[in-house]
C-alpha cells in the first residue's frame, strides 16, 4: 500500500502495459517494439484494460499470484524431499523471506512468472489416474510454461530438465522424454504468434525479443565487471544507432560480444565467479528499487529500510550457505546410494547458473532459484535436528511385529 512509483525495468513494464491497455499495442515512441519479451507488460495491460491503468493493479495482483506460488513452492518442496515437514519448513522459510514480500510493490517480472514456472512443474510431474486427468495436467503445464516463456524465454530449459530427470516422476524415460517434447511442441504453437508478429514487423525471422545480443555485450566487453556493464562502444551501438532497428542493434551487440569473447577467452573466464558474485552475493535489488519509487522517505522510515536491509541480507547469506552444504551433502549421499533429496531441484539451480554464466549476474536473477533452494534448505536443517525429524519416503513404514 505504499506509493510506490514504478522505476528502472519496472515502470517499462507499466508504460508498455498501459499502451496495450489502451489499444495501442506493444510499442516505444509510436513503433512496434520486441526489445523486451511481451509476457509481463501484456499481463498487466490484460488488468489495466479491466481494471484501470493504475500500478496498485498490479501490485495486487501480485498479492494473488503470491498465494499461488506460495502453495506450489510448498507442493514442489514435497516433491523434492518426500517430507511433509520439510515441505512445511520450506514454506516457511520462502514466504517469510522480506524481498519475497516485497517483490509486489515494484511490479516485478518474477511476481508472474515464478508461479507459472512451478505450477507447471507440479503440472508436468502430475501423473492422474485417467487420460483425461493427463491431458489436463498437459495442457495446464503447456500453458504455464508457454506464459512463463513469454515472460523470460531462457528458462525454456525447465521442461527439459525435468523431462531427463528420474525422479521426482517415476514414469518410464520414454514417457518422459514424450510428454516433454508434447510441452515444448505446445510451448512453441503458444510462443509462435508473438514470434511471427516480430519477424513480420522486422523483415526477418525475430524470436520473443530483440535485447539477446545487447545483454551479452552488456556483460562480456573489455570493461565487464560481471554484472551489466555500459561501457562507451554498448552505448554506441544499442543506444545511439538511429539508422538500426532493434534487430541489427541486437546483431551488431552480438557479433562485438562474441568477437572479445573469441579473442579474449582468459579474461572471461576470469569473469565467471564476479558473475556469480553479482548473482548471489546480495539481496537488495527489491529493496532498492522499492525505496527509489517512494517519493520521499522520512527519518523514521529510512531507518527502518537500513534495519530492514541488513537483515534480510544476513538471512539471506544464512540461507545461500546453509543451500550449498544442502547441496554438497545431497551429492555425497547420492553418490553413495544413500537417502537424500532428489537432485532434479539442483540440476535447476545448476542450468540458471549456466545461463547468467554466459551473460552476466544481478540479484533479482536469483529469484527464481529461491523455491527450488528452499527444500534443500528445510531438508538440511530437519537433518541436523536428528534423522528422525525429516522422512524421505511418502510411503508408510513397514508394520511392526507389536502393530
Amino acid at each position: 500500500m505504499l506509493p510506490v512509483v514504478p522505476v528502472s525495468d519496472f515502470l517499462f513494464y507499466h508504460t508498455h502495459a498501459v499502451t496495450i491497455a489502451n489499444g495501442e499495442g506493444y510499442v516505444t515512441n509510436g513503433q512496434p517494439t520486441a526489445f523486451w519479451p511481451v509476457g509481463q507488460s501484456a499481463f498487466l495491460g490484460l488488468l489495466y484494460r479491466i481494471f484501470g491503468a493504475d500500478p496498485l493493479v498490479g501490485r495486487l495482483s501480485g498479492v494473488v499470484l503470491g498465494g499461488v506460488e506460495a502453495f506450489a513452492a510448498h507442493r514442489v518442496a514435497f516433491a523434492l524431499t518426500r517430507s511433509r515437514r520439510a515441505a512445511n519448513l520450506a514454506l516457511l522459510l520462502y514466504v517469510l523471506h522480506p524481498a519475497w514480500i516485497l517483490r509486489t510493490a515494484i511490479l516485478a517480472s518474477e511476481n508472474t512468472l515464478i508461479p507459472l514456472l512451478l505450477v507447471g512443474a507440479l503440472a508436468q510431474w502430475h501423473q492422474g489416474t485417467t487420460r483425461a486427468s493427463r491431458t489436463g495436467s498437459l495442457l495446464l503445464s503447456g500453458l504455464a510454461y508457454g506464459a512463463a516463456v513469454l515472460i523470460k524465454p531462457q528458462f525454456l530449459f525447465v521442461p527439459v530438465v525435468l523431462a531427463l530427470a528420474g525422479r521426482p516422476d517415476p514414469r518410464p524415460w520414454r514417457k518422459r522424454w514424450a510428454r516433454g517434447l508434447a510441452l515444448l511442441a505446445f510451448i512453441a504453437v503458444i510462443a509462435a504468434p508473438w514470434s511471427i508478429r516480430n519477424s513480420l514487423h522486422f523483415g526477418r525471422f525475430v524470436g520473443l525479443s530483440t535485447n539477446g545480443g545487447v545483454t551479452l555485450f552488456a556483460g562480456n566487453n573489455r570493461q565487464a565487471t560481471g554484472t551489466s556493464t555500459l561501457t562507451p562502444e554498448y552505448e554506441a551501438i544499442a543506444l545511439h544507432t538511429p539508422q538500426w532497428n532493434e534487430v541489427e542493434r541486437d546483431e551488431h551487440a552480438r557479433t562485438a560480444a562474441l568477437k572479445w569473447i573469441a579473442h579474449n577467452p582468459g579474461p572471461w573466464l576470469f569473469l565467471a565467479p564476479f558473475k556469480m558474485w553479482h548473482m548471489f552475493a546480495r539481496d537488495e535489488e527489491t529493496l532498492y528499487h522499492m525505496t527509489r519509487g517512494l517519493p520521499d522517505m522520512s527519518p523514521s522510515v529510512s531507518r527502518a529500510y537500513f534495519t530492514l536491509h541488513y537483515t534480510n541480507w544476513a538471512g539471506w547469506l544464512a540461507f545461500l550457505a546453509c543451500f550449498l552444504l544442502a547441496a554438497l551433502l545431497t551429492l555425497w549421499r547420492i553418490r553413495n546410494q544413500r537417502p537424500s533429496a532428489d537432485p532434479v531441484g539442483l540440476a535447476v539451480f545448476a542450468c540458471t547458473c549456466g545461463f547468467y554464466l554466459i551473460f552476466h549476474g544481478q540479484p533479482r536473477y536469483h529469484a527464481p532459484l529461491e523455491a527450488w533452494m528452499a527444500p534443500y534448505v528445510a531438508w538440511l536443517l530437519l537433518e541436523w535436528m536428528g534423522p528422525d525429524t525429516a522422512t524421505l519416503s511418502s510411503t508408510p513404514p513397514a508394520p511392526t511385529a507389536a502393530t
